[in-house]
């Protein structure tokens, strides 16, 4: 539990490195190269920059949307008729943020499914029966046992706050509005402690 010294401690760090960023900006613009025009220069022009050191870099790999997307994965946030809106978390901070929320369509050829848990002994029973036919086989090919049932299911199965992976037979990288080809239905993540 936070103390109200740990939140002074923290309120405190936030505004050192906030002070450090202003000064570093302020003090950065005269140094930006000459190919950039003064209308260019400030925030965009600092951030265009540090967007291609990053890019360029070892670790741009890591922030490269590929240039083909056909499924994303988010959370649905409002229903409208065949219509339903999901926002997306990207792990790409270059991402353009007006396509954190995409529309999918649904039509009569959508496939929609739904995956449900199985129960627990079920589960740990198909994976003591894979292990064990692995073992007498000595095989080393691994099958995978699936947590989860997939079911057919309608759209009156999706709900506001669900999460879903929806594909689209285009590529959607920036598309804000498709028609789905399929969404699948996922069950919240359960927590164990």
């Amino acid at each position: 539990m936070e103390t109200h010294h740990d939140m002074k401690i923290i309120s405190l760090s936030i505004g050192i490195a906030f002070l450090i960023g202003a000064f570093a900006v302020a003090f950065a613009d005269p140094y930006l190269p000459a190919s950039i025009s003064n209308a260019k220069k400030g925030y965009q022009a600092g951030f265009d920059a540090a967007k291609t050191l990053v890019e360029n870099s070892s670790l741009g790999s890591f922030f490269q949307t590929p240039a083909d997307v056909r499924m994303l994965s988010g959370t649905v946030t409002a229903i409208n008729g065949n219509r339903i809106t999901f926002h997306i978390q990207s792990t790409n901070p270059f991402d353009d943020p007006t396509l954190a929320d995409r529309v999918a369509s649904i039509d009569a050829s959508t496939a929609i499914t739904m995956q449900t848990r199985k129960d627990q002994k079920t589960y740990q029973a198909g994976i003591s029966a894979l292990v064990q036919v692995h073992t007498v086989a000595a095989s080393t090919t691994a099958a995978i046992i699936s947590p989860f049932v997939t079911t057919s299911a309608s759209i009156s199965d999706i709900k506001v706050g669900t999460s879903v992976n929806v594909s689209a037979a285009e590529n959607i990288r920036s598309l804000g509005e498709f028609t789905a080809s399929a969404i699948q239905i996922i069950p919240p993540i359960r927590m164990s402690i």
